[in-house]
């Protein structure tokens, strides 16, 4: 019987894979700005990293001032995959005369790119939707602030920020028919053991 339990337990774990601990909850007014090259572990549930940004053109001294450049990657863990990226922002500001300011985020491949002007375009913003979703792996990517040169001294503005990660579990695959011949073929040798014992 025992043996039983073993094959039913193994056959499981061929089908079955780990899943990690905690969703991510970054607050940079909190946990400090985001570096270059940061990590980040995403889990199952809605993922968050949430700040402020702002960037800015003096236009007499021709200075190009911003906070919210960075690379960073992000870890999907086993048995995951992010189905949906979305981009809030509230309390924005804006220099007077400025013709338009925001955000973008690309690979380094640029197989996903987006730009977001937080002057003109509504909250919130889904993007990358070209890769996803996104399996297990972990991703790089380049996020960035621009500004569009205006009429006033100085163009630009500030704003807070959430960037949402969706991550669900790892769409089912059909399991290979290795795997159910496999588990056929050891339930067909206790069978045979049995028979054996008996006789």
């Amino acid at each position: 019987m025992k043996f039983h339990y073993a094959i039913a337990a193994a056959m499981v774990s061929l089908l079955a894979s780990p899943l990690s601990a905690a969703v991510l909850s970054y607050d940079e007014s909190v946990d400090g700005d985001i570096d270059f090259f940061d990590t980040f572990s995403l889990d199952i549930g809605t993922n968050t990293i949430s700040g402020s940004s702002f960037v800015s053109f003096e236009d007499a001294t021709n200075t190009f001032l911003f906070d919210g450049d960075s690379f960073f990657e992000l870890v999907v863990p086993t048995g995951a995959q992010v189905d949906s990226i979305t981009y809030a922002f509230s309390n924005v500001n804006v220099q007077p005369g400025s013709n338009g300011f925001g955000v973008g985020m690309h690979t380094p491949s640029y197989i996903g790119d987006w730009e977001i002007d937080i002057q003109y375009d509504s909250s919130p913003v889904s993007i990358l939707n070209e890769i996803l979703p996104l399996g297990p792996s972990t991703y790089n990517f380049d996020y960035y602030v621009y500004v569009v040169q205006g009429a006033g001294p100085v163009s630009g503005g500030d704003w807070d920020y959430t960037l949402t990660f969706e991550v669900n579990e790892l769409s089912a695959v059909p399991v290979p028919a290795a795997v159910w011949l496999f588990g056929s073929g050891l339930l067909g040798l206790v069978g045979m053991a049995r028979r054996k014992k008996t006789v």
